[in-house]
C-alpha cells in the first residue's frame, strides 16, 4: 500500500500553482490507488477544489483509483459548497 502524500495547509489560488508542481514532480504513475492526505486542509478555495478534480480525472484517464484520506471540515465544506462532494470524496458518501 502507497504512503498517503500529505497535503498541505493551504489550497488556495495562491498555492495551488506549486502544489501542482510538485505533484508532477513526486507522484509516479502507480498502479495502486492514489491517497491524498487531506486532514490537514484548513483554507481551500475553488482553485484548490480545481487542482483535485483535475488531478482525480488524471487518475481516472490512467485507471488508478484516488483516494483523500481523512478530508478535513474545511475541505468537505468547501466541496459541498460546490457540489463536488462525490466527486472528491466517493468514499465519505454516497456512492458515485
Amino acid at each position: 500500500m502507497n504512503a498517503p502524500y500529505a497535503l498541505p495547509a493551504e489550497l488556495t489560488i495562491y498555492t495551488v500553482g506549486d502544489l501542482h508542481a510538485s505533484l508532477i514532480r513526486d507522484l509516479p504513475a502507480a498502479e495502486s490507488a492514489l491517497l491524498l492526505d487531506a486532514s490537514q486542509v484548513t483554507d481551500i478555495d475553488s482553485a484548490g477544489l480545481q487542482l483535485l478534480l483535475a488531478l482525480a480525472q488524471a487518475c481516472e484517464h490512467r485507471g488508478q483509483a484516488i483516494s483523500l484520506v481523512a478530508p478535513s471540515s474545511a475541505l468537505i465544506q468547501a466541496s459541498t459548497a460546490l457540489g463536488v462532494q462525490d466527486l472528491l470524496t466517493p468514499n465519505q458518501g454516497a456512492a458515485s
